[in-house]
């Protein structure tokens, strides 16, 4: 895990936000992630 946070701080990785939501929307951004509804990565804020 270490090597891959090391080429996210590099540059060498860059993730692609498919979608965000709130922690009171936690059932919304499970459904979300069940459709298959993105590829990319879904961040749930707290």
């Amino acid at each position: 895990m270490k090597t891959v946070v090391d080429l996210w701080k590099a540059g060498h990785i860059k993730p692609v936000v498919g979608a965000e939501f709130n922690a009171d929307q936690l059932a919304e951004a499970h459904e979300f992630v069940e459709g298959r509804k993105s590829m990319e990565k879904v961040v749930v804020r707290w």
